[in-house]
């Protein structure tokens, strides 16, 4: 997730750049030998990759990069020295019409990156295997992608796992990657088709990632059982959660994407027992907020239990309310006037609220969309409203130190709008 903060005069705090020390899965690999019986007998070696993953690191603004080795041919002979048998190392027969692997364009672009490269020429090379089978007639591209999934070969391109714009890699870190990438791209139908393979077949979470984002673009993905089942299981899965990939922690975004509020208590947990996921499950949770505030905000309300561990994150997705939507107004008053918060989550509430402080970045399934100024205007004034009926209230006797904190900064936002001409006098 490639994230800069949103401007808003509350700055958020800083994800620590040493919050996460991802560490080096080793490659897997099988070797098989494939035999065609036909006219002519062919046999060729393939190189299955179960698990891949590039040394990354979370930076400070939650970005996360891959360290690039010096040259691509060093990064292949590390993973020759980590080989070791893949249980699930038979690959799939190719049905893609007796296509040649020696004539993909991925094939080549394995073969250039053996003889070792530096990143630009990578780059070259992704992009001109993208443009070859670009070239290639409609109805070729989808089986030249199929037969070199099929084959099982892969090697790392030294990127990371990084997502441009409209949920498409903008760096893929393996070829097996990008081939699921451009898959999605080229034919959304075929890529979802494939995409319950990668599910039952491999066990690398990058591609986990992928086979997810090419799922949840078909419509009506977030009633599909198996996208549902999918996330549940990815978002579940102890030994990726303990040290993340890129693809991973990008992979999360399907949980907002599908937006079910029961995996709350899952996410919240993930931040417990994976330190390396930590900065991230706010900004994961932040946006599963966001992106349907009516329900969420009340279930956040309502149970705030599950956030025993972590008051301050449950202050903050609270701040995130609408008071000019009832149904948000109405969550926000039960919390303010429920049992469970402490003052000093209280006091936390007050100086954020109303919150429009967040990460933007590119995601593999969802869209971020800041607030205007003239609409966080519109809300600090509405907001500034219901503050003052709330002080007048017995009810929020409780609450009058940070209600009269939110009072008094309101007041100043609200002039400078209407000063500024984005508020009518």
């Amino acid at each position: 997730m490639n994230v800069h903060s949103a401007p808003r005069n509350h700055q958020p705090k800083p994800v620590p750049s040493n919050a996460a020390v991802i560490r080096h899965p080793r490659a897997t690999f099988s070797a098989i030998r494939l035999t065609a019986l036909g006219l002519v007998a062919l046999s060729i070696s393939v190189i299955v990759v179960a698990r891949l993953a590039m040394p990354q690191g979370i930076a400070e603004r939650v970005e996360l990069r891959a360290c690039l080795p010096a040259t691509i041919g060093e990064a292949n002979r590390q993973l020759s020295r980590n080989v070791r048998t893949s249980s699930k190392g038979a690959a799939v027969a190719n049905t893609a019409g007796q296509l040649q692997l020696e004539d993909n364009p991925l094939t080549r672009l394995l073969h250039g990156l053996a003889n070792g490269s530096n990143r630009d020429s990578v780059e070259r090379m992704l992009a001109t295997a993208w443009d070859e089978l670009n070239a290639l007639p409609p109805e070729q591209r989808v089986p030249h992608l199929v037969s070199f999934l099929d084959s099982g070969k892969d090697a790392p391109t030294g990127f990371g796992f990084r997502v441009g714009s409209e949920g498409n890699l903008s760096a893929p870190p393996t070829v097996r990657v990008a081939a699921l990438d451009w898959l999605g791209r080229f034919d959304s139908a075929a890529a979802a088709e494939y995409a319950t393979r990668i599910l039952a077949t491999s066990d690398a979470p990058d591609e986990w990632a992928m086979a997810l984002r090419n799922l949840g673009r078909t419509p009506h993905s977030q009633r599909n059982p198996v996208f549902r089942n999918a996330v549940r299981d990815f978002l579940a899965r102890a030994d990726w959660r303990s040290a993340p990939t890129g693809g991973y922690a990008e992979g999360l975004d399907a949980v907002v994407h599908l937006g079910d509020l029961g995996l709350i208590p899952e996410v919240l947990a993930a931040a417990q027992d994976a330190p390396a996921l930590a900065p991230l499950i706010p900004v994961l949770l932040d946006n599963l907020v966001l992106g349907q505030p009516t329900l969420a905000l009340p279930h956040v309300a309502e149970n705030a239990r599950l956030f025993d561990e972590q008051t301050g994150l449950r202050a903050s997705l609270m701040s995130r309310a609408d008071v000019r939507d009832p149904a948000q107004r109405q969550a926000l008053e039960a919390y303010l006037l429920g049992d469970f918060a402490s003052d000093d989550e209280l006091m936390k509430f007050g100086r954020l609220f109303p919150h429009f402080n967040r990460f933007i970045g590119h995601h593999l399934l969802t869209v971020d969309r800041p607030r205007s100024i003239v609409e966080q205007a519109a809300i600090d004034q509405a907001a500034l409203g219901a503050v003052i009926e709330w002080r007048s209230d017995p009810r929020f006797g409780g609450v009058i130190a940070p209600l009269g904190e939110i009072e008094a900064r309101l007041r100043s936002h609200v002039e400078s709008a209407r000063r500024g001409g984005l508020l009518g006098h």
